[in-house]
């Protein structure tokens, strides 16, 4: 899974314009950390949209520019909603509603996914470590 490949998915070639866009990609690959995923997996396990679990995140560490601005380009908007589906349908996270979010400034609603066992081609595995302080 790639920024790359994401682009070569017949259904996400109308987001063409965003491919040599470096803040989108940056956003792209914050979105496919694990931390990320568990974040949208854990808001779509709260029957939450999966975006809901990140949004905050990405406004926080993604401020708004002339390349990246969530709140006036709504091609955009439904380019990263595409990019989540494209990320979180590995793990078996298929669509399901459109739903308002409760977090975050520019965006008002997203999808919430259902979990289908038989599509995950990936689990997410949590680790459990102790550091010393």
């Amino acid at each position: 899974m790639s920024y790359k490949d994401f682009f070569q998915e017949p259904e996400n070639r109308k987001y063409i314009k965003y491919e040599n866009v470096s803040e989108v990609e940056d956003v792209f690959n914050f979105m496919c950390k694990p931390e990320s995923i568990d974040k949208m997996i854990m808001s779509c396990g709260q029957n939450r949209p999966a975006l809901e679990g990140i949004i905050e995140d990405i406004e926080l560490n993604f401020p708004i520019s002339t390349n990246f601005d969530i709140d006036k380009d709504y091609t955009l908007r439904k380019a990263l909603g595409s990019m989540i589906k494209y990320i979180i349908s590995d793990f078996g996270y298929e669509v399901n509603i459109q739903k308002d979010i409760s977090k975050g400034s520019h965006i008002k609603s997203a999808t919430h996914y259902n979990f289908n066992q038989a599509k995950a081609k990936k689990k997410l595995v949590r680790v459990i470590t102790i550091e010393n302080i």
